[in-house]
């Protein structure tokens, strides 16, 4: 940790943030602003806004706003008090250039804007703790998680601490980080072995009102969701703020004499949560005292033009560096928009969508999707690999199971809310008693058109996540697995048609959505009915919408995962002294590139 972070506060070393110190004689009243994030998952960039009503969605957000905000802020601060950037976990994973550099752009993006702090979210173990570590290692900021313990890891420690405290014009803060019990749940087997996430509302309130007993403004960043911030915050009215995060959703509740004011600022840097507390400073040492407090959160709008800040500046020339281009080609059109999200009972369309779009590649009799790994929905008009990689964007790989009638049913029985499926679903029919005990509700089950029965041998596609779950929760015991390798980005991209020109493409691409029974009286989910944008066979998109590496300049090869801005130089370099590439193998004689780099750049590059 470099020095910004403050102090580090081990869980069982209180007295660590004891020490005496000379609070200045000069003013008596301190302004502290608290500049929270939470949930960006990778989100660098303006994006459409899934939290507004109605369509189309706002394109609102990004680093660079953030950024503006953040330099503004610091600047009124400097003279009369002081800036605290905090993030409430779940950092890198979820877009093309969080999940393809597994974290290290958003990382660096932190870096860039100097936060204080993050807290360790679920997401964070994505790609394992050895990946998350070696993110931990290239952080100039804390990482928190004072209710995560090692119990068989020696890395851990140092790596990520129980909070941290600052020194602003005298007046002490102390910031401690919790996450989610339910961390280990939330991964996939392994991903946090040798990691306990303990019982917060045992462990945080005894630290808190020390804490405060000995002078300290005491602020708490957790990922954990704003039902279990609530909870938490009856138990420590010490504390001065929660800033929470976890389940994407705005809250900007205030401080009460009984209570911690409550924060969260949405999801994906569209918004941004700004505590403003003013603070009087003892001169005798006591402990300090919140005079007033105000707590929002901001729309970001998404800006251009000059810098009006150092922080803007340094971003606009991080940012160069990042986007990956290649994701930003449209490649269809649809005429209708599916929304990420539904106000209706059951599944979102664009869960429906997905889940029929992996049946029909993967031919199997049934498909379903967590709701929780839905991240996007699709707009109306052009539609972008990006767009496509959004809806679910997540390298997890598609798993075909061949199930007993017996395993079929339990691998869903629970997911059912009051009859309906609560996930996104394809070819899974049933019919459904209300008046039956709860274990004998469901019956006269279909996997696509076939009658479930105890004998019987059906297919259903789901990702790894699930199928790992479903082994553990359900017992559900597979007659057969196929690990595809593919991705539901993938497979999305393998069922639709597409145009080259999407602007000239004619009829839908998504259609309309049949709920029609048939000839059964069954309670079933809607299909969505694909349509081709045209008459051509499909497209693989990322075979006919690779990058050309013999044309390219050196701005779209630098904006390609694995490709430094130096590979890109060597690549043009190579091509102006020895001509064209013939085949991709010639990328060997480039300075830097190896055979195993060469693999991965393959799925972006061609050569014509």
């Amino acid at each position: 940790m470099n020095e910004k972070t403050g102090k580090i506060l081990p869980l069982f070393l209180v007295s660590f943030f004891l020490a005496t110190f000379c609070p200045p004689a000069s003013a008596d009243e301190v302004k502290i602003t608290i500049i929270h994030t939470n949930d960006v998952h990778g989100h660098l960039f303006p994006g459409r806004d899934d939290l507004s009503p109605g369509e189309p969605k706002p394109i609102i957000g990004g680093s660079r706003a953030l950024a503006r905000f953040v330099g503004q802020t610091r600047k009124k601060r400097s003279k009369d008090g002081g800036v605290l950037l905090l993030d409430a976990g779940d950092v890198f994973h979820g877009t093309p250039e969080g999940d393809l550099t597994k974290g290290q752009a958003v990382v660096d993006f932190f870096n860039t804007l100097n936060y204080d702090a993050a807290v360790v979210g679920n997401h964070e173990f994505a790609y394992g703790i050895e990946s998350f570590l070696a993110m931990t290692k290239r952080s100039k900021f804390a990482w928190l998680g004072a209710n995560i313990f090692a119990t068989k890891r020696k890395d851990w420690d140092g790596n990520v601490v129980k909070g941290i405290q600052k020194t602003i014009k005298g007046v002490k803060v102390a910031v401690l980080g919790l996450t989610t019990q339910r961390c280990s749940h939330l991964n996939k087997p392994g991903n946090t072995t040798g990691l306990e996430f303990r019982n917060v509302f045992e462990i945080v309130p005894p630290i808190v009102k020390k804490l405060h007993k000995n002078g300290y403004i005491v602020v708490i960043i957790t990922h954990m969701g704003s039902d279990s911030d609530r909870q938490l915050a009856s138990l420590i009215p010490e504390a001065t703020a929660i800033i929470g995060g976890h389940d994407h959703v705005v809250v900007g509740e205030a401080r009460t004499p009984d209570a911690p004011m409550l924060a969260q600022s949405g999801e994906y840097l569209r918004r941004v949560g700004e505590i403003n507390l003013k603070v009087n400073r003892p001169k005798d040492g006591s402990s300090p005292q919140v005079l007033s407090s105000s707590n929002r959160v901001i729309n970001l709008v998404p800006v251009s033009g000059p810098s009006q800040n150092s922080d803007e500046t340094k971003i606009i020339s991080f940012l160069k560096e990042q986007r990956f281009r290649s994701f930003d080609i449209a490649v269809a059109k649809a005429n209708t928009a599916l929304p990420r999200s539904s106000k209706q009972r059951g599944p979102s369309r664009i869960g429906t969508f997905v889940a029929s779009s992996l049946r029909r590649h993967w031919k199997t009799d049934a498909s379903f999707i967590g709701l929780g790994g839905l991240r996007g929905g699709l707009p109306a008009g052009a539609i972008t690999l990006r767009d496509l990689y959004l809806v679910y964007p997540f390298e997890d790989p598609i798993v075909v199971l061949e199930l007993s009638g017996k395993d079929f049913v339990k691998a869903f029985r629970n997911q059912l809310r009051g009859g309906r499926l609560n996930l996104g679903s394809s070819g899974i029919h049933f019919k459904y008693d209300v008046t039956a005990k709860t274990s004998k509700r469901v019956t006269d089950v279909y996997a696509g058109d076939k009658l479930v029965t105890k004998d019987g041998r059906y297919r259903l596609a789901v990702t790894d996540y699930t199928f790992q779950r479903l082994l553990i929760e359900r017992r559900i015991k597979p007659l057969k697995v196929i690990n595809t390798g593919a991705t539901v980005f993938k497979s999305l991209i393998n069922v639709l048609d597409v145009a080259p020109d999407p602007c000239a493409a004619s009829g839908s691409l998504l259609g309309a959505f049949s709920a029609e029974r048939g000839k059964r009286p069954l309670a079933q989910i809607p299909d969505p009915l694909l349509k081709a944008v045209h008459v051509k066979s499909p497209a693989k998109l990322w075979r006919s919408h690779k990058i050309n590496v013999n044309t390219a300049d050196e701005e779209l090869l630098a904006s390609l995962p694995w490709i430094s801005r130096e590979i890109a130089q060597a690549i043009i370099q190579t091509r102006s002294d020895s001509g064209d590439f013939s085949e991709l193998s010639e990328l060997l004689k480039v300075p830097g590139i190896s055979k195993d780099e060469l693999k991965k750049l393959d799925r972006f590059l061609k050569v014509n």
